[in-house]
């Protein structure tokens, strides 16, 4: 004996696959969204590191002219 479907079953089971086929394609925007901020925020801290970098160089640069001009002088 075949068991019957009924077709407000099948169409319970269609709604329910589309509503988790849309959740599911929101959910992989969202990833893909916070994805894109992570690297991001990521080149911000890197370019922030670098600059930081570049400061320091021409701080210690500028020390290192002061002794040679002092030297230079003395």
């Amino acid at each position: 004996m075949a068991s019957q479907v009924r077709p407000e079953d099948l169409e319970d089971k269609i709604a329910r696959l589309l509503m988790t086929q849309v959740a599911g394609s929101q959910v992989a925007e969202r990833l893909k969204q916070a994805d894109a901020g992570w690297h991001d925020r990521a080149a911000m801290a890197d370019l922030r590191s670098r600059r930081v970098e570049a400061l320091r160089a021409k701080e210690l640069e500028a020390q290192d002219n002061v002794i040679v001009l002092r030297r230079a002088a003395g």
